[in-house]
Formats: C-alpha cells, sequence, structure tokens
C-alpha cells in the first residue's frame, strides 16, 4: 500500500492549517492502519468509513460532507504531493480570484524503467472554460487530457455540489465540468505539484460498457445552454465514447 507515503505528504505541508480526511470504502487491508502509523497520532487525520462499497465518489462524497476547510483539496492514495503544494495554490488561486485551481501532474512509473515526465507541456498559468475543458477530455482525442489533473476546489462555489456516485471512472472531471457551467472560474499552474503514480493496478485508464454508460448518462445530464462551443465539445464526447 502506498497511503502511507500519501498521508505524509499531506501532513507535512508548509500550510499546516488543514484536516486530512481519509474516506475508507470497505478496505480489506491493512490502508486504515498504516495511514493511522503515518500520521502518527496527528490530530489533524480523520477517518470516516462506510459499511459498504461505493467506488470512489461515494467515498469522495463523505469526506466532502465532514469537511471544514474553505478549500478542498483530493489526493488519491496511491499520489503524493510536494511539501508547498496547497500553501503556493491557495495562495495564487485566491490573488487571481479562481474558484478551481490546479497544477501541473508528474507522471511516474512503478515497476517499470519508464521515466517520469510532465502531464502538461510547459506553459504559463491561464483560465480554463468549460468548453476548453470538455475538449481535452474527449477519449482518444489527442493531447494531455486536464481531467486528470487534482484541483482544488473553494468551498463556498460549491453549493451542494457531489460528485456523481453512477460514475466508476470520470468523476473527478465530471465534478469540475459541472462547476465550470455553473460559473465557477478555472485556471491552471505550470508548477509541478502533485505526483501521479502509475502501476498496475490502477483503475483510471480502465473503460468497459456500463462505465461508458455511466458516462454517457452524466452528458446527457448537462445543459450548455447557448454555449456552442460545449454543446459541440460535448457532441464530440458523446461520439468518441459511443464509436
Amino acid at each position: 500500500t502506498h497511503i502511507g507515503e500519501a498521508v505524509r505528504s499531506v501532513l507535512w505541508q508548509t500550510e499546516a492549517a488543514l484536516e486530512l480526511i481519509v474516506s475508507d470504502d470497505c478496505s480489506s487491508d491493512d490502508s486504515l492502519m498504516c495511514a493511522q502509523t503515518a500520521a502518527n497520532g496527528d490530530p489533524r487525520l480523520v477517518i470516516v468509513t462506510h459499511e459498504a462499497r461505493t467506488g470512489p465518489a461515494g467515498a469522495r462524497n463523505r469526506a466532502l460532507k465532514l469537511a471544514r476547510g474553505r478549500w478542498i483539496a483530493v489526493v488519491d492514495n496511491d499520489d503524493v504531493i510536494e511539501p508547498e503544494r496547497l500553501e503556493r495554490l491557495v495562495a495564487s488561486a485566491e490573488a487571481d480570484g479562481a474558484d478551481i485551481a490546479a497544477d501541473n501532474l508528474l507522471v511516474f512509473y512503478e515497476g517499470e524503467s519508464r521515466p517520469s515526465h510532465p502531464h502538461l507541456p510547459a506553459a504559463s498559468a491561464h483560465w480554463v472554460d468549460a468548453a476548453a475543458y470538455a475538449r481535452s477530455n474527449i477519449l482518444l482525442g489527442g493531447g494531455a487530457q486536464l481531467g486528470y489533473l487534482k484541483p482544488l476546489f473553494r468551498r463556498s462555489n460549491m453549493n451542494s455540489a457531489l460528485y456523481d456516485e453512477s460514475l466508476t471512472i470520470g468523476e473527478d472531471s465530471d465534478l469540475v465540468l459541472r462547476l465550470l457551467v455553473a460559473g465557477a472560474r478555472m485556471r491552471v499552474y505550470p508548477e509541478l505539484g502533485y505526483r501521479y503514480r502509475k502501476h498496475a493496478s490502477s483503475i483510471s485508464h480502465r473503460l468497459n460498457a456500463p462505465a461508458i454508460d455511466a458516462l454517457l448518462g452524466a452528458l446527457d445530464r448537462l445543459a450548455p445552454g447557448s454555449d456552442a462551443p460545449l454543446r459541440r465539445a460535448l457532441e464530440r464526447q458523446r461520439g468518441a465514447l459511443l464509436n
């Protein structure tokens, strides 16, 4: 398990005013014990459990309902964040007036000799609207998908927004897109603050028929309104999923 490394990377942030909520989705291994050992008694660690497995969206929602912070960050249990990441992203987002802030990923491979690399090509900080975000996430569309980024969310902008628990994959990008359609402002920063681990048991690259059907259902629930570029991007997303 990698959760101990993930827990330490959060609790060792230069921004110390935080709470770390570990949302357990009925794990059958020693993940919770590893998390508690890594925290070494730190009172900022909060563990929430559930009696039935719900998948990543349900686990995230349970944590969201408990969270008290001004900003919400998601860190997967097999990833790591750089020590200054939260302090830097929150300061940048508040200075720029962003509601969603994301930095670049450093992709690294476990069990392979492939070198690590940034997910996004080098670029300056920039705003991302709903249409641009949707275009970047088209299946097999080429280029780096923004949906892989792990944003921070301004809590006051989320209102009652939650993850769609019908989704077993793509739940992060679906939430971001719904917030953008509702008027949230997203800014992407070039710094490499999030270390994204790829390994044999990763689920982010797995698609099956039920997962595709759920993604199509989520697209149907989006309302692009008069945003013609967004409507075209969603149509391309749908076409890619059906092919």
